[in-house]
């Protein structure tokens, strides 16, 4: 779904549903949200806090959706299994840290 921006049928039939004055005062609330949570986002990328980062991108994916947003979402996914996968490189790393602790700790005991 890269390529497709929105489900125009989707937002159509929100558009009619609440009216276009509803739809435009909620497209202005997700934009406003959607930029402060990117800058959160970025945030949490950069720090390596990715339980913040999956819980924004659940809850952007969440509200696109609902606009029938298919790009974003299909971004959000790549997004999030990148994130998985830097959340299990940085468990590995510190499993390997602790194990290697451990170790030079026996080597460090043995001389003792």
């Amino acid at each position: 779904m890269k390529g497709k921006k929105i489900d125009e049928l989707q937002f159509s039939c929100m558009v009619a549903a609440v009216g276009v004055d509803e739809i435009q005062r909620l497209l202005d609330k997700y934009d406003q949200d959607a930029k402060t949570m990117v800058t959160q986002l970025r945030e949490g990328i950069l720090s390596g806090d990715m339980a913040t980062c999956n819980r924004l991108i659940h809850a952007l994916k969440g509200v696109s959706s609902n606009f029938g947003f298919s790009s974003v979402n299909y971004s959000l996914d790549q997004l999030r299994k990148i994130t998985s996968r830097v959340d299990a490189d940085i468990s590995s790393l510190e499993f390997e840290i602790e194990g290697s602790i451990r170790k030079a700790e026996e080597i460090v005991f043995s001389f003792k």
